[in-house]
């Protein structure tokens, strides 16, 4: 039997970290954050993918940690390169110094660690089901992404009443067209497996 995997979305809301699932019931609560503050910076807009296996949080002892949005697309990136097979190890850093890799072995398996620059080992280095680890990332993705299309509605809908600039840089940090992009790219590839 497969270790149990689950791979959630969760963002930073101030120094909250709520998952996407959440957010997608009340939207308005992460614009409003994004909104509410003065001077926005890269490090304002956070999330990423949360995994636990077999109950274990891989990413994060006490807390999951991620970083940017821009970071996170790199588990996307990186696990489209595994199944063109371009390389059989890729780097999937998540956070502004991370060195973690994703390796596909040769029983439908991949191994995931994660290290910083230096060295030092963050996480346990795991084995999972490549099949499942896409499956669950997937959704993960498409929960995320569904929030970010609301985020974009919810702009949209109140274009006059906020800032043009500051509107432009929540859509550009949340980087949603390419989350939807790669997503849709490892789709297709798994069902040419």
């Amino acid at each position: 039997m497969g270790k149990a995997l689950e791979i959630d979305f969760y963002l930073l809301v101030g120094e909250n970290k709520v998952s996407a699932k959440e957010l997608l019931m009340t939207p308005q609560v992460l614009l409003d954050y994004y909104l509410g503050e003065e001077e926005t910076t890269d490090s304002t807009f956070q999330g990423g993918y949360c995994i636990s296996i077999d109950g274990k949080k891989w990413n994060g002892k006490e807390e999951f940690y991620f970083d940017l949005f821009a970071y996170t697309l790199n588990w996307l990136k990186g696990i489209e390169e595994l199944l063109l097979k371009k390389q059989t190890s890729v780097d999937v850093g998540f956070w502004e110094e991370s060195v973690a890799k994703a390796t596909l072995l040769g029983n439908g398996e991949i191994e995931i660690m994660d290290a910083t620059v230096n060295g030092r080992a963050l996480t346990d280095v795991s084995r999972v089901d490549l099949q499942q680890f896409c499956k669950c990332l997937l959704q993960a993705t498409q929960t995320y992404s569904l929030l970010a299309e609301r985020i974009k509605e919810l702009i949209f809908f109140n274009v006059q009443s906020i800032d043009e600039k500051k509107a432009q840089q929540i859509i550009q940090e949340m980087c949603a067209d390419e989350f939807v992009q790669y997503s849709s790219s490892i789709e297709a590839l798994m069902k040419e497996r």
